[in-house]
Order: structure tokens, then C-alpha cells, then sequence
């Protein structure tokens, strides 16, 4: 099966947007901020890793850096955790720019599916292939019996493919839903 790259992209940009805050706790030398670094790079990592991106090595060899850092036995526990607390500070853009790397291409496809489907809708409205629906029993399996439609269009059954040769059957139908919206 395959993945959904909206579910993807929703995940990772959550973490991506607790970076302010992670960057906030290390410019104001709080003492949670090493803590909360650790637990936010093993997410991304194990996010990745679920997902399949190779990234998620990245993300380790960043750990990597720190822990090497953490058990230095040369080092004064108070030089340690200086040299610990500034590495940590400068992991942090390196991390969300491994993550931006694979959000990027993701929110482009999505971005180009949601513009075939806002074209294919047009055209699909104003030919008067698909209504709006009157009951709720009708809108049961609505989005599915419009996407059946769609694809047994011949005008727009191309419009279509193109959806799913970027984002997939599942998260072209996600989009439809988003933006199938009647007057």
C-alpha cells in the first residue's frame, strides 16, 4: 500500500514547527532545552524511519554528535556541558533542514494535485457531470462516487491520472474533499 504524503507532510511539519520554541529554550539558556533537543530529534528520527527516508540516518548522525560530545571523558563536567549546550543550539538548523528536504518535493506534488483537481472540478461543474448532493444519505460515499465519475470521464480521466501518478488514489480523493465545495 501505498503512503499518504499528505500524512507525511502533516507529520513532519509538526515537528518542524516546534523548532521556534526548541530554538527559543536554547537562546534563553533554559535548562529543559538539552532534554527537550534529545526528544525532538529522536521523533524526527523516528518519523522518517516510519515513513522510510533514508533521512532518518541524518538525523541520527546529528544524535550521534551530541551523545559523542555527552561522554567525552576528557572534559570537565562544566566545559562538557558548555561545549554540549552550543552544539546543541547548532544542530537544530541542520535537523529541520533535513526534514524541509523531504517535505518540500511532498507539498509540491500536493500543491500540483490540488490544482488538477480545482481544474478537473471546473471543468466537471460546468458540464454538468457531477451535482450537488440533496440528502445525507446521498452524501454517504459521496467523494467516492465522484471520483468514480471523474474517472469514467473520458475528458477527464487524463486529469485524473495525473492526480494519482502524484499523490495516489487515496490522497487525491483527501484533496477532492478539501476542495469540492458548492455554492
Amino acid at each position: 500500500m501505498q503512503k499518504s504524503i499528505i500524512t507525511v507532510v502533516n507529520s513532519l511539519k509538526g515537528l518542524l514547527l516546534k523548532t521556534p520554541e526548541l530554538t527559543n529554550a536554547f537562546q534563553e539558556k533554559k535548562h529543559t532545552a538539552l532534554p527537550t533537543l534529545d526528544i525532538w530529534l529522536k521523533n524526527l528520527e523516528q518519523e522518517l524511519k516510519k515513513f522510510n527516508y533514508a533521512q532518518c540516518a541524518e538525523i541520527a548522525g546529528l544524535r550521534s554528535q551530541l551523545i559523542e560530545i555527552k561522554y567525552d571523558p576528557e572534559q570537565n563536567r562544566l566545559h562538557r556541558k558548555k561545549r554540549l549546550f552550543s552544539k546543541g543550539s547548532s544542530v537544530i538548523y541542520p535537523a529541520q533542514s533535513v526534514v524541509q528536504e523531504v517535505i518540500h518535493p511532498l507539498e509540491e506534488k500536493i500543491n500540483q494535485a490540488r490544482q488538477l483537481i480545482q481544474q478537473v472540478l471546473s471543468i466537471a461543474l460546468q458540464a454538468k457531470i457531477i451535482k450537488k448532493p440533496t440528502s445525507a444519505a446521498e452524501s454517504l460515499g459521496y467523494i467516492q462516487n465522484i471520483w468514480v465519475l471523474l474517472k469514467n470521464n473520458t475528458q477527464l480521466n487524463a486529469g485524473l491520472q495525473n492526480i494519482i501518478s502524484l499523490v495516489g488514489s487515496s490522497d487525491g480523493m483527501r484533496l477532492l474533499a478539501e476542495e469540492i465545495y458548492f455554492d
